[in-house]
């Protein structure tokens, strides 16, 4: 992978296929986040943008337990997927 003058990156093709596994792990996961409840979205952004559970049950209102609780739910889905 290269970057140009225009610091967009350029796939050389020895990479195309990491570019698209890439692109294919992007949808599966927009597509995935799209499946979830706004709520339950709100939460898993804030888990990717660092917050700890606990942090987390502060900024929607429930306990770090019920946190902790919706990510295992969460993983548990996906598996299913």
């Amino acid at each position: 992978m290269n970057y140009d003058d225009d610091d967009k990156i350029k796939y050389e093709p020895s990479d195309r296929n990491e570019f698209i596994n890439d692109l294919n792990d992007e949808i599966n996961v927009f597509y995935l986040l799209k499946r979830l409840s706004p709520k339950i979205r709100q939460i898993v952004e804030l888990k990717a943008q660092g917050y700890k559970y606990q942090e987390i049950g502060n900024i929607v209102g429930k306990s770090e337990n019920a946190i902790k609780q919706t990510f295992w739910r969460i993983r548990k889905k996906i598996v299913k997927v």
